[in-house]
């Protein structure tokens, strides 16, 4: 089950004044000048949208942003309605395109011609939507930013991950011994890119929020707020413990991240403030972590078709095939019989779902 969210995120600030909702980083998604939508490009390979990230305090403060292919420095201070940028500084020197060169020249000189720019603001916060961040120039030039990043990172999206473990003041926090009235057997998280950030955990047949990941500055950053869970627990105490210390590590915090190469896999590396850290995969630890008694697959290894006979067969409405690296290859309606003649010959698993119960199991085509 999957809704939208807003990919809404706070960023490190701590704020002295009333204007802390500018306590963010907001991506530029409208850009109007004398009258005329200056368009914002989207090559291959840049690094997002332009941002600018906003830093109140008193009576100024450093702000900093990201362009498409720039970065850029200054000072700024602000009154509730009124937004005066100050020193500000930015560099042109590493787009490649004549699009790319227009816009931030056009971008870059909205926010510093002239100097000492006054700019009106308002802040649209409609918390089911989007957040809005409107600066207006005496002239009428008006930018318009939002809490959404329209070009997230490709690296997060392209793949579910599992959760492996995570730590809190250095001690790790692994799974809890499995019990049969567990719905789960693994916590996965899902980035997508349209749909916000969707869990499943061990007890709720899962949940969403909302999340942002953009470079922060040279820094692969991801903030993660408004975890919710559906309301099914499966009654261990150990168990819901562990989802609600995994849920409350996660929500309203912005981590910096790696994703490095393991063996024939990924891991991603979260790192909060404080240093603690959450580890996931993209593929599955160990195959007999995920067995469960009451499916059987035959043939395996198959040729053709797959079988699946069982107890509790009933519940499984829809079935998906992954490649060792969390790929989807198929998916359909459940049936007890699927064909697998297409396939490449190799190791897959196969993702059983249900109402209230989800399983993973492994089988090879030859």
């Amino acid at each position: 089950m999957k809704s939208n969210y807003i990919l809404f995120f706070l960023l490190f600030s701590v704020f002295l004044n009333a204007q802390e909702d500018l306590n963010r980083t907001w991506f530029l998604t409208e850009l109007t000048i004398e009258g005329n939508t200056v368009p914002i490009p989207n090559e291959e390979f840049q690094d997002g949208y332009p941002t600018l990230s906003l830093s109140v305090g008193d009576p100024v403060s450093e702000h900093m942003g990201i362009g498409i292919c720039n970065s850029f420095i200054g000072m700024m201070g602000a009154t509730d309605t009124v937004l005066n940028i100050i020193d500000f500084s930015h560099t042109l020197v590493f787009c490649e395109t004549q699009e790319e060169i227009d816009f931030e020249m056009a971008y870059f000189n909205f926010l510093s011609i002239p100097e000492n720019q006054d700019f009106s603001y308002s802040i649209n916060d409609d918390f089911l939507e989007f957040t809005q961040l409107i600066l207006t120039k005496g002239n009428g030039d008006q930018a318009i930013y939002s809490t959404i990043n329209q070009n997230p990172p490709q690296n997060l999206t392209q793949e579910p991950w599992y959760l492996d473990y995570f730590e809190i003041d250095g001690i790790a926090q692994n799974y809890p011994p499995q019990q049969a009235e567990q719905l789960n057997d693994f916590t996965i998280s899902h980035f997508d890119e349209g749909e916000g950030l969707i869990q499943d955990y061990i007890c709720f047949y899962g949940g969403a929020g909302a999340y942002s990941a953009f470079d922060y500055f040279g820094t692969p950053t991801i903030s993660i707020s408004y975890l919710g869970q559906l309301a099914m627990d499966c009654g261990v105490e150990s168990l819901n413990a562990f989802d609600s210390a995994f849920t409350t590590q996660l929500e309203n915090k912005t981590f910096s991240y790696e994703i490095i190469e393991e063996g024939q896999g990924r891991r991603l590396i979260l790192t909060d403030a404080n240093g603690d850290r959450i580890f996931y995969n993209n593929a599955f630890l160990s195959t007999e972590e995920f067995d469960q008694v009451f499916i059987e697959l035959f043939p395996n290894p198959s040729s053709d078709k797959l079988t699946i006979t069982g107890e509790h067969i009933e519940r499984i409405q829809s079935y998906q095939i992954m490649t060792m690296t969390g790929s989807v290859v198929s998916q359909n309606t459940f049936n007890t019989t699927i064909d697998v003649e297409s396939l490449a010959t190799g190791m897959y698993f196969l993702k059983l779902q249900g109402i209230q119960t989800e399983t993973i199991h492994r089988f090879i085509k030859k």
